[in-house]
């Protein structure tokens, strides 16, 4: 069973255990998420950013996470986008949300962009903080 959650959304982790993998730029954020949504992660893999990911990988994951003794396992919603989704997976599937935060460096990110796209996008519907 493949299951979406988002951090904000989901509070049931209460220590259940979980295999957490991905391929993402910072994995070990993504650890730490799922730590911080109340899991117990019993088992990782980390793999680098835009993993493509084949069917001995996903094999070797499953095998993983059953012998790490988690009850489910747990990607970002990227790494979900980059794997066969017939895979049949023995123990649930979680698919956890995971959002870019810049914190205070936020408006500096916007100008960066807003710098780089000036002169070829102009769009009304964009957000003001891009226009």
């Amino acid at each position: 069973m493949v299951r979406t959650a988002a951090p904000a959304e989901n509070t049931e982790g209460s220590g259940k255990a979980l295999f957490a993998f991905s391929g993402i730029a910072n994995n070990g954020d993504f650890i730490r998420t799922v730590g911080s949504l109340g899991f117990r992660v019993s088992g990782q893999a980390a793999f680098p950013d835009h993993h493509p990911y084949t069917p001995a990988d996903l094999s070797d994951l499953s095998a993983a996470a059953s012998a790490s003794g988690a009850g489910a396992v747990a990607t970002t919603e990227k790494d979900y986008a980059r794997m066969d989704r017939r895979f049949p997976w023995p123990l649930d599937l979680l698919i956890i949300g995971v959002e870019m935060d810049f914190g205070a460096d936020e408006p500096a990110f916007h100008r960066f962009l807003k710098s780089r796209m000036e002169g070829w996008y102009r769009n009304p519907e964009a957000p003001a903080s891009l226009r």
